[in-house]
């Protein structure tokens, strides 16, 4: 295993090029595979990125940076902001708060939820197909 020289940029890289060799030559586990991938992607290099600098980076509704997103049902403070989804999206993977979509037996998609803490209730719906997961990891990796 070689080391980084970069952690943060060198883990980015390793991740985008494990997410392409397993999109190109296949994986027993697709949608497992994406999801650490985008794990990766979301919850690690916005560990290096406060809130703040988020929303400095990523001011403006996602749709105005080519991003879609299938469907969110609830969104605290009604933010639909790139960054705003980043934060939901890195809090729901990162504590488990997310679903499947399944249409005939096939996994098509995710719903990513957030909350303030274990005992509040949920705040944030995100529905995702498998593409728009895909993007929006890839498209923050790329800006961060």
């Amino acid at each position: 295993m070689s080391k980084y020289s970069e952690m943060k940029k060198d883990f980015i890289t390793r991740t985008q090029a494990n997410l392409g060799h397993a999109e190109t030559n296949g994986t027993p586990y697709e949608f497992t595979n994406l999801v650490n991938n985008c794990f990766g992607l979301i919850v690690f290099p916005k560990s290096f990125q406060s809130n703040d600098d988020l929303h400095k980076l990523f001011p403006y509704e996602y749709s105005s940076y080519g991003l879609t997103v299938e469907e969110i049902v609830n969104i605290k403070d009604d933010d639909k902001s790139l960054a705003s989804i980043i934060i939901h999206l890195r809090n729901g993977l990162a504590h488990g708060l997310i679903q499947q979509e399944v249409k005939n037996d096939d996994i098509v998609g995710l719903c990513v939820c957030d909350r303030d803490n274990e005992k509040s209730h949920i705040h944030t719906e995100i529905h995702l197909t498998i593409e728009e997961l895909r993007n929006i990891a890839l498209f923050i990796a790329e800006k961060i």
